[in-house]
């Protein structure tokens, strides 16, 4: 009979990292200001400017999908834990 394991936590980190990126997307202006007099010619700066302004649906989509992801993973993480608890208490009660 094969084991089944799973990283419970390491599904949770993975949820918390993808919520962060989808909070670095809303702040995409705010980076790019950040950097801008670090690129060395007007022309790119202008240039990622326009890409930050004209990928709302991008990110909008991208977004979406995260959420969609991070949702499955905290709904993986629950129930995994709490099959872990139960399956411990049913060991308990039978030891």
């Amino acid at each position: 009979m094969a084991d089944l394991v799973v990283d419970v936590d390491g599904l949770a980190r993975t949820e918390s990292q993808l919520q962060a990126i989808a909070q670095g997307l809303g702040n995409t202006k705010n980076v790019i200001a950040g950097i801008e007099h670090d690129l060395g010619s007007s022309e790119v700066a202008d240039a990622l400017h326009h890409f930050e302004s004209h990928w709302s649906d991008g990110r909008t989509q991208i977004k979406g999908s995260i959420e969609s992801v991070t949702s499955m993973l905290q709904s993986a993480v629950e129930q995994f834990r709490k099959a872990d608890a139960q399956l411990a208490a049913n060991l308990t009660d039978e030891g």
